[in-house]
């Protein structure tokens, strides 16, 4: 019998609506998901789906469009407000 855990179903990154553009060509619109401890996610498409785009926005290495409606957390911090 397993023991359940006070934090196994903590999610540990939720995004709301979130949009990233390429000058005016929006690669990413309204992407939401959630993501619970103990969950193995994977992101598949084709070509040019923009897996790379949803990443690299999630990671922070590249400038997303701001939305009044987006939102990333991570874990109990709110990763919309780090640099």
């Amino acid at each position: 019998m397993s023991k359940t855990h006070l934090h196994d179903n903590e999610v540990i990154l939720d995004v709301k609506n979130l949009r990233v553009a390429y000058g005016k060509v929006e690669a990413l619109h309204e992407v939401s998901l959630t993501i619970r401890r103990g969950e193995i996610v994977t992101v598949i498409g084709p070509n040019g789906a923009g897996k790379t785009t949803l990443l690299s926005a999630l990671m922070g290495p590249m400038t997303v469009t701001i939305s009044p409606r987006r939102m990333v957390r991570l874990t109990s911090c709110n990763a919309s407000t780090l640099p």
